[in-house]
């Protein structure tokens, strides 16, 4: 544990974070996780507060006194008091101000699903009117239309409300022995066979095996989100992308550049940016923290996007009893089209006739 003496006279419950002086969140304590709704350990402060209140934190706590800086995480604002410990980090102790999460995030996220639910259901519609024209080429263009958005509304209605929990009960978790590396090849060069018509996806692996325990539906569903972000956020009319998986001592790094510039954010009433229009990426954060992982993203020289995640290596000791229960979350679809729903054409999806 981090900080032993500051910890210990502390109130039961108090919310509390230790970061490093470089802003990385080193512990949070219970109370401040469950405002939060997951474990933020690992990750920048960058990524849950304001970029004044993270740089006044970085370059004005000392020692001597308490610095207090009013900020926002999750939709909770909080008065934050922060001082420099003598083992060189950062002690913040938060005081809840007021909680907005029930009331705003759920009617926007609402709002969200209803746009993106209305354009699909229009697009079936359509799918479906063609489909009883007389003309094969019709018909099987609107049966790939209809396809893809079919899949597209399964797939959004699986992460929106993951997402709306944020980590509540959490998805679910099924660990069993097996290749961490060669289950990521296999996926990433399928997943590059898929997209080889539309867009690049280049593959440097360097661990050639890895066996190990871990969750192959959550690390699948964590992969294909990513990309499905990198995609979703570039103007180009064919991304580029490069994914790379190494290793570093006891975790696997995975590493995602995309060139290209992002396109405008989806703006609501206000000017403010619409809830959930960045849904992979934060699933995939998500995803990540649930089986031990956590990442970081920033932008590149060249207005690209660079994502480096971490997964931990669980070795197999051969001593924990695995389930025999095969989670089918697919149904029978192909993965990679199933998370790719909503940046693939409907061409994608057009069975051989």
């Amino acid at each position: 544990m981090f900080e032993p003496t500051l910890l210990d006279v502390l109130a039961p419950g108090e919310p509390y974070m230790v970061l490093s002086r470089s802003g990385r969140i080193l512990q949070v304590g219970p109370a401040l996780v469950d405002i939060l709704g997951a474990n933020p350990s690992g990750r920048n402060l960058n990524d849950l507060m304001d970029e004044a209140a993270v740089v006044r934190l970085l370059t004005e706590v000392t020692l001597e006194d308490i610095l207090t800086v009013d900020c926002e995480l999750c939709r909770c604002f909080f008065t934050c008091g922060a001082r420099l410990t003598e083992e060189g980090n950062i002690m913040l102790v938060f005081k809840l101000l007021r909680d907005l999460r029930d009331e705003g995030e759920n009617r926007l996220l609402v709002r969200y699903m209803g746009i993106q639910i209305a354009e699909l259901v229009g697009e079936l519609s359509i799918a479906i009117e063609r489909l009883s024209g007389e003309h094969t080429e019709a018909c099987s263009q609107a049966r790939s239309a209809a396809e893809k958005s079919l899949w597209n509304l399964l797939r959004i209605a699986r992460n929106a409300p993951l997402k709306a929990d944020f980590g509540i009960d959490g998805p679910p978790k099924l660990a069993r022995p097996g290749d961490l590396a060669v289950f990521l090849a296999d996926l990433l060069r399928h997943t590059a066979e898929v997209l080889a018509p539309y867009h690049d996806l280049g593959i440097e692996l360097e661990v050639d095996s890895l066996p190990c325990v871990y969750d192959e539906l959550n690390i699948r569903r964590a992969v294909l989100n990513l990309l499905a972000y990198a995609i979703h956020r570039n103007t180009l009319p064919r991304a580029r992308m490069q994914f790379g998986v190494s290793r570093s001592g006891d975790q696997l790094i995975l590493r995602l550049q995309a060139a290209g510039p992002a396109r405008d954010p989806l703006l609501g009433p206000g000017g403010v940016p619409v809830y959930g229009q960045d849904l992979e990426l934060e699933v995939a954060s998500i995803l990540l923290r649930a089986v031990g992982g956590n990442m970081v993203s920033t932008t590149t020289g060249d207005s690209g996007w660079l994502c480096r995640a971490n997964l931990p290596i669980v070795p197999d000791t051969g001593d924990k009893p695995f389930s025999s229960l095969v989670l089918d979350w697919y149904g029978g679809r192909d993965p990679v089209l199933f998370e790719l729903s909503g940046v693939l054409p409907a061409g994608a999806y057009q069975k051989g006739e």
